[in-house]
């Protein structure tokens, strides 16, 4: 039985594409089954759509009570019953109540070796531009499980 992904994203999707990449050329036996946005209009979006990969956006600024965006992102990936949840550019903290409902189930993808070129302000071609500034010889990216311990 294939794993069941849902992938949260906040921008241009380049995590989330290659993930359905891999999964689509054999070297990943799982399917994605909910991609979840923290704004509209993003690229991930867009490939969501075009892969037939149901969509919803979950935008904290849209709720007043911080326990309201968590009860809400807490719902809807419960709905999906996942093995696996992939923070790919996603760029909002992850309430504790989710990490603890879905403990070891939490992976997040983040462009540079942790934990140089971490938090805040730093994500994406931000990333690359300050490890370049910076005058480093070697970059990469880290794949890391999701705790309580932001």
């Amino acid at each position: 039985m294939k794993s069941r992904i849902v992938v949260l994203a906040s921008g241009s999707g380049s995590n989330f594409h290659a993930i359905l990449s891999a999964i689509d050329r054999g070297e990943v036996d799982a399917e994605v089954v909910r991609l979840i946005a923290s704004r509209p209009s993003i690229g991930a979006i867009d490939k969501a759509s075009a892969a037939g990969i149901p969509y919803r956006v979950v935008q904290r600024s849209q709720f007043a009570q911080l326990s309201d965006f968590e009860h809400t992102l807490l719902l809807e990936i419960s709905s999906c019953q996942p093995d696996l949840i992939v923070l790919a550019g996603y760029l909002v903290q992850i309430p504790v109540s989710v990490i603890r409902a879905f403990e070891n189930k939490i992976v997040n993808i983040h462009p540079s070796l942790l934990p140089e070129f971490g938090g805040k302000g730093f994500y994406g071609q931000k990333v690359h531009e300050a490890v370049i500034k910076a005058g480093k010889s070697e970059s990469g990216c880290t794949v890391h499980q999701v705790t309580e311990n932001y």
